[in-house]
């Protein structure tokens, strides 16, 4: 039975509620808002299935000769404009989706909230397009996936590497012929519980409701952090308060982001994909307007398939690993070294409490425009 006392070593992929047939697993969420397996004792019977399939501290081990590298970019520069670095999970979903496949990935539901679910359309898909920093809802997925695989359908999952190493346990062998898996250059999942606040905190400051938002915005560019934000009476906010200033402290990742045994070129997914940071540097012109670009680490066999049937969408621009390397191709992402104080604060006396104590936003926006000119600054010697 599975029993979880050390929280670093669970990163809620939900593959062990999935596993039990006797539904004794339910995800239930912590003070943060971090789905978190529980067992009822009544219904568990001791078969072991949950234990075997959980795969956050299981060995990974790549392919002789993996991963292949390349810079992507969509060739219909209109799809990289409304994709947060280079489309490459554009051009890779519609192969799926042209062969009638499923894809399945994050998108923010009708409360602003991220949770994973499947299309089988294009316009389904664009849903899932951009950067989300939260953790998504993954309850039921899995047995969707398994299900659509069952039936002979193609599917392509979207997600962390966690979420993609526990799907890869949960559906075996046997059934992983037409799975393809893509994974992303993650630095860590933040609270649910936090963005939620963080959203109603917005709506009261301005005396309406948010009816849509954009993290991350593609329309200040490739190197902002600007969440957008629309409210019921037509007005918008631009703000990097949440992504630029609260998720980049480092103060409410999951605890298993500590210690992330995927942070690795040794990568779960048959491809993974994120932003090309240095890609001006290792091939100057390629992303030719600053649109963005994406880097593609091509894992396995089946992954270099998938793309190889992507790539007449694509320009491709293949490059050194060695060249592109990111922190977290090597190592988690380090804490704030008052985690722990947060979340106690937080889960005893709330958001309005923490905010001015540990997410102070008084230099936030003069921090947030340095951050720009300094990125810009760094684009044009990269460039």
């Amino acid at each position: 039975m599975i029993n979880i006392t050390d929280k670093t070593l669970c990163s809620g992929c939900t593959a062990c509620a999935a596993v039990c047939g006797h539904k004794a697993i339910t995800m239930e969420p912590d003070g943060l808002g971090f789905l978190y397996p529980r067992v009822d004792p009544d219904k568990c019977v001791g078969c072991g299935l949950c234990d075997r399939v959980c795969s956050f501290e299981a060995p990974q081990k790549r392919a002789e000769g993996y991963p292949e590298t390349y810079l992507a970019r969509h060739k219909n520069d209109e799809e990289v404009k409304k994709s947060k670095s280079g489309a490459a999970f554009v051009v890779l979903s519609d192969v799926i989706l042209n062969e009638s496949g499923i894809v399945y990935g994050a998108k923010l539901n009708a409360n602003h909230l991220v949770e994973h679910t499947g299309a089988t359309s294009a316009q389904g898909r664009d849903e899932f397009r951009g950067s989300k920093y939260i953790q998504s809802d993954l309850r039921d997925i899995f047995v969707k996936i398994k299900s659509d695989l069952r039936q002979g359908k193609k599917v392509l999952f979207s997600g962390t590497p966690c979420q993609v190493a526990g799907l890869k346990s949960y559906i075996g062998p046997q059934l992983s012929e037409n799975l393809f898996l893509v994974d992303l250059l993650c630095h860590g999942v933040a609270s649910p519980a936090v963005w939620s606040d963080y959203i109603k905190s917005l709506e009261r400051r301005k005396g309406h409701k948010i009816v849509s938002c954009i993290p991350r915005n593609p329309k200040y560019g490739w190197y902002n952090n600007v969440d957008t934000f629309v409210f019921d009476d037509g007005s918008r906010l631009n703000s990097e308060y949440f992504t630029g200033y609260i998720y980049h402290k480092w103060i409410t990742q999951r605890w298993s982001c500590k210690v992330c045994p995927f942070t690795t070129l040794d990568r779960v997914s048959d491809i993974t994909i994120g932003d090309a940071w240095g890609a001006g540097r290792v091939a100057p012109g390629f992303d030719k307007d600053d649109a963005g670009c994406s880097i593609v680490l091509i894992n396995t066999e089946k992954g270099k398939s998938l793309f190889e049937a992507a790539s007449a969408n694509t320009n491709l621009r293949q490059v050194d690993i060695g060249e592109m390397m990111q922190p977290v191709m090597r190592q988690p992402t380090a804490f704030h070294p008052k985690r722990q104080a947060f979340e106690d604060a937080y889960t005893t006396h709330g958001y309005r409490y923490v905010k001015p104590i540990y997410l102070n936003d008084t230099f936030a926006v003069t921090k947030s425009a340095v951050w720009r000119l300094l990125r810009t600054i760094k684009h044009i010697f990269i460039k």
